[in-house]
């Protein structure tokens, strides 16, 4: 029988202790779920160090002629560049743009993502910005790496704890090899190295770093209008008028006219308002069903089906898989936006793990791939917001829908006087979504012996 999802979260530290010391079960979509409170609640205690960040950003930006950069983690950088509630001036690596990092002569505040992966690439790029001494850098990541980029001489204007897990992952693996009672070795460095290393799996630092950084997003904004501007932000372009919108905004760096001014923390404390109202009614209305996809996934493995996943939106794409943290259950069958890899065949039995938008792979550019998968004997499940009721009547009743309970616009969190809302929690939901299904699986294997 699966553990009913509990209406109150057992603390972070229990879970992750339990899971170290007995490693009998894994801590599960419930375990995940209570480190997702954890890190909400611990992002509003670190409220006051984020707003004095935003402010010293804000007063480059504003006075100063800075602009504002993303760098690091593609799915973070993904996430919050050309996005529904986001800012719509912001630099990237891409040289291609106007306001290109890339550009030595470019002043820009630098937020620097940061993740295991390609580590050492990251601390070289924030080298070149400190060398070019125009592109101060603020760092968000777990305190591990934040530790590790200071070590390497990195000189940083802010480091921000993303309040993720310790190692980056939830769930202990002790290779089979180890002998018992031998205390594996859990470095950094070492992970995944070899057969005398622990290994951390289903990883916390793509949702940890998204949730602080939208919520720096959002007092960064607040600073400005403190300074008397107002930063562009997007509508959206899937709401209506949204595309017309920012076409007749243009790419100004302020509104005309003045801002009202938000005092420090209050718009970081509506994000993370919504964002637990959001994810609290995925806990309450969807739990069973995550348990349900955990058990079907698993029971497929046993029986030596296949598990694939087809992943769109802004930064799931650029998390999944993610290294090294992600327990490889499911293969990656979408290309960038909407591309299928042609190549894999489904077979009768297999799941398919569709993470998406707000409709079920409708559009066009998907080329039937729903269809082919269930024409092969695949079993689809599906997570999206149901925000729009007329795109539910393409998905088959039979098939289930986790459906990540944010509503149609995405973004949450209002500006005083502002035409729009700002800072979405799609990203958040979505990719918790799918890391809870992950941590279920691995329980039920763990629990059942699984191999």
């Amino acid at each position: 029988m699966p553990i009913p999802f509990m209406k109150s979260a057992l603390p972070l530290l229990i879970v992750l202790t339990q899971a170290m010391l007995a490693a009998e079960e894994p801590a599960g979509a419930q375990g995940y779920a209570n480190w997702v409170k954890s890190c909400l609640d611990e992002t509003e205690k670190s409220l006051p160090e984020l707003s004095l960040s935003a402010d010293w950003a804000a007063a480059r930006y504003v006075t100063d002629g800075y602009e504002l950069g993303l760098c690091g983690d593609p799915g973070l950088v993904g996430e919050i560049h050309g996005r529904s509630g986001g800012p719509m001036r912001l630099a990237t690596d891409n040289p291609r743009d106007e306001l290109s990092l890339a550009k030595p002569e470019l002043k820009c505040v630098v937020l620097l993502f940061l993740r295991d992966e390609n580590f050492e690439a990251l601390v070289s790029r924030a080298r070149e910005f400190n060398k070019q001494g125009n592109k101060p850098v603020i760092a968000i990541g777990r305190r591990e790496l934040l530790d590790r980029v200071k070590a390497a001489g990195v000189q940083l204007d802010a480091a921000l704890d993303n309040h993720a897990a310790p190692h980056g992952g939830l769930i202990p693996v002790v290779p089979a090899s180890l002998p018992a009672g031998t205390e594996a070795g859990t470095t950094p460095a070492g992970r995944d190295a070899g057969a005398t290393q622990t290994a951390w799996k289903v990883p916390t630092d793509p949702v940890a770093s998204m949730i602080v950084g939208w919520t720096w997003i959002g007092e960064f904004v607040g600073a400005c209008t403190r300074l008397g501007k107002m930063p562009p932000m997007y509508l959206g372009y899937a709401v209506a008028g949204g595309k017309e919108r920012a076409a007749k905004i243009g790419n100004i760096k302020f509104h005309a006219e003045k801002p009202v001014r938000m005092h420090a923390g209050v718009i970081g404390k509506r994000f993370l308002a919504e964002q637990r109202k959001n994810f609290d009614a995925i806990l309450n209305a969807e739990g069973d069903k995550i348990q349900r996809v955990g058990e079907m996934a698993a029971q497929a493995r046993k029986a030596g089906k296949g598990l694939y996943n087809a992943v769109f939106g802004h930064a799931v794409m650029g998390h999944v898989p993610y290294k090294p943290d992600d327990p490889n259950l499911f293969k990656r069958v979408s290309r960038g936006w909407f591309e299928i890899d042609k190549s894999v065949q489904f077979a009768a039995g297999d799941v398919v793990f569709c993470v998406g938008f707000d409709s079920p792979f409708t559009e066009k550019e998907w080329n039937g791939f729903p269809d082919m998968a269930r024409q092969a004997g695949a079993k689809i499940v599906w997570t999206f917001s149901a925000c729009k009721p007329e795109e539910l009547k393409a998905k088959p009743d039979d098939e289930i829908l986790i459906d990540q309970h944010w509503a149609a616009g995405d973004a949450v969190a209002g500006v005083d006087g502002y035409d729009v809302k700002i800072l979405p929690t799609s990203g958040v939901l979505s990719e918790s979504v799918y890391w809870m299904v992950n941590a279920e699986i691995m329980r039920l294997e763990e629990a059942l012996g699984a191999k």
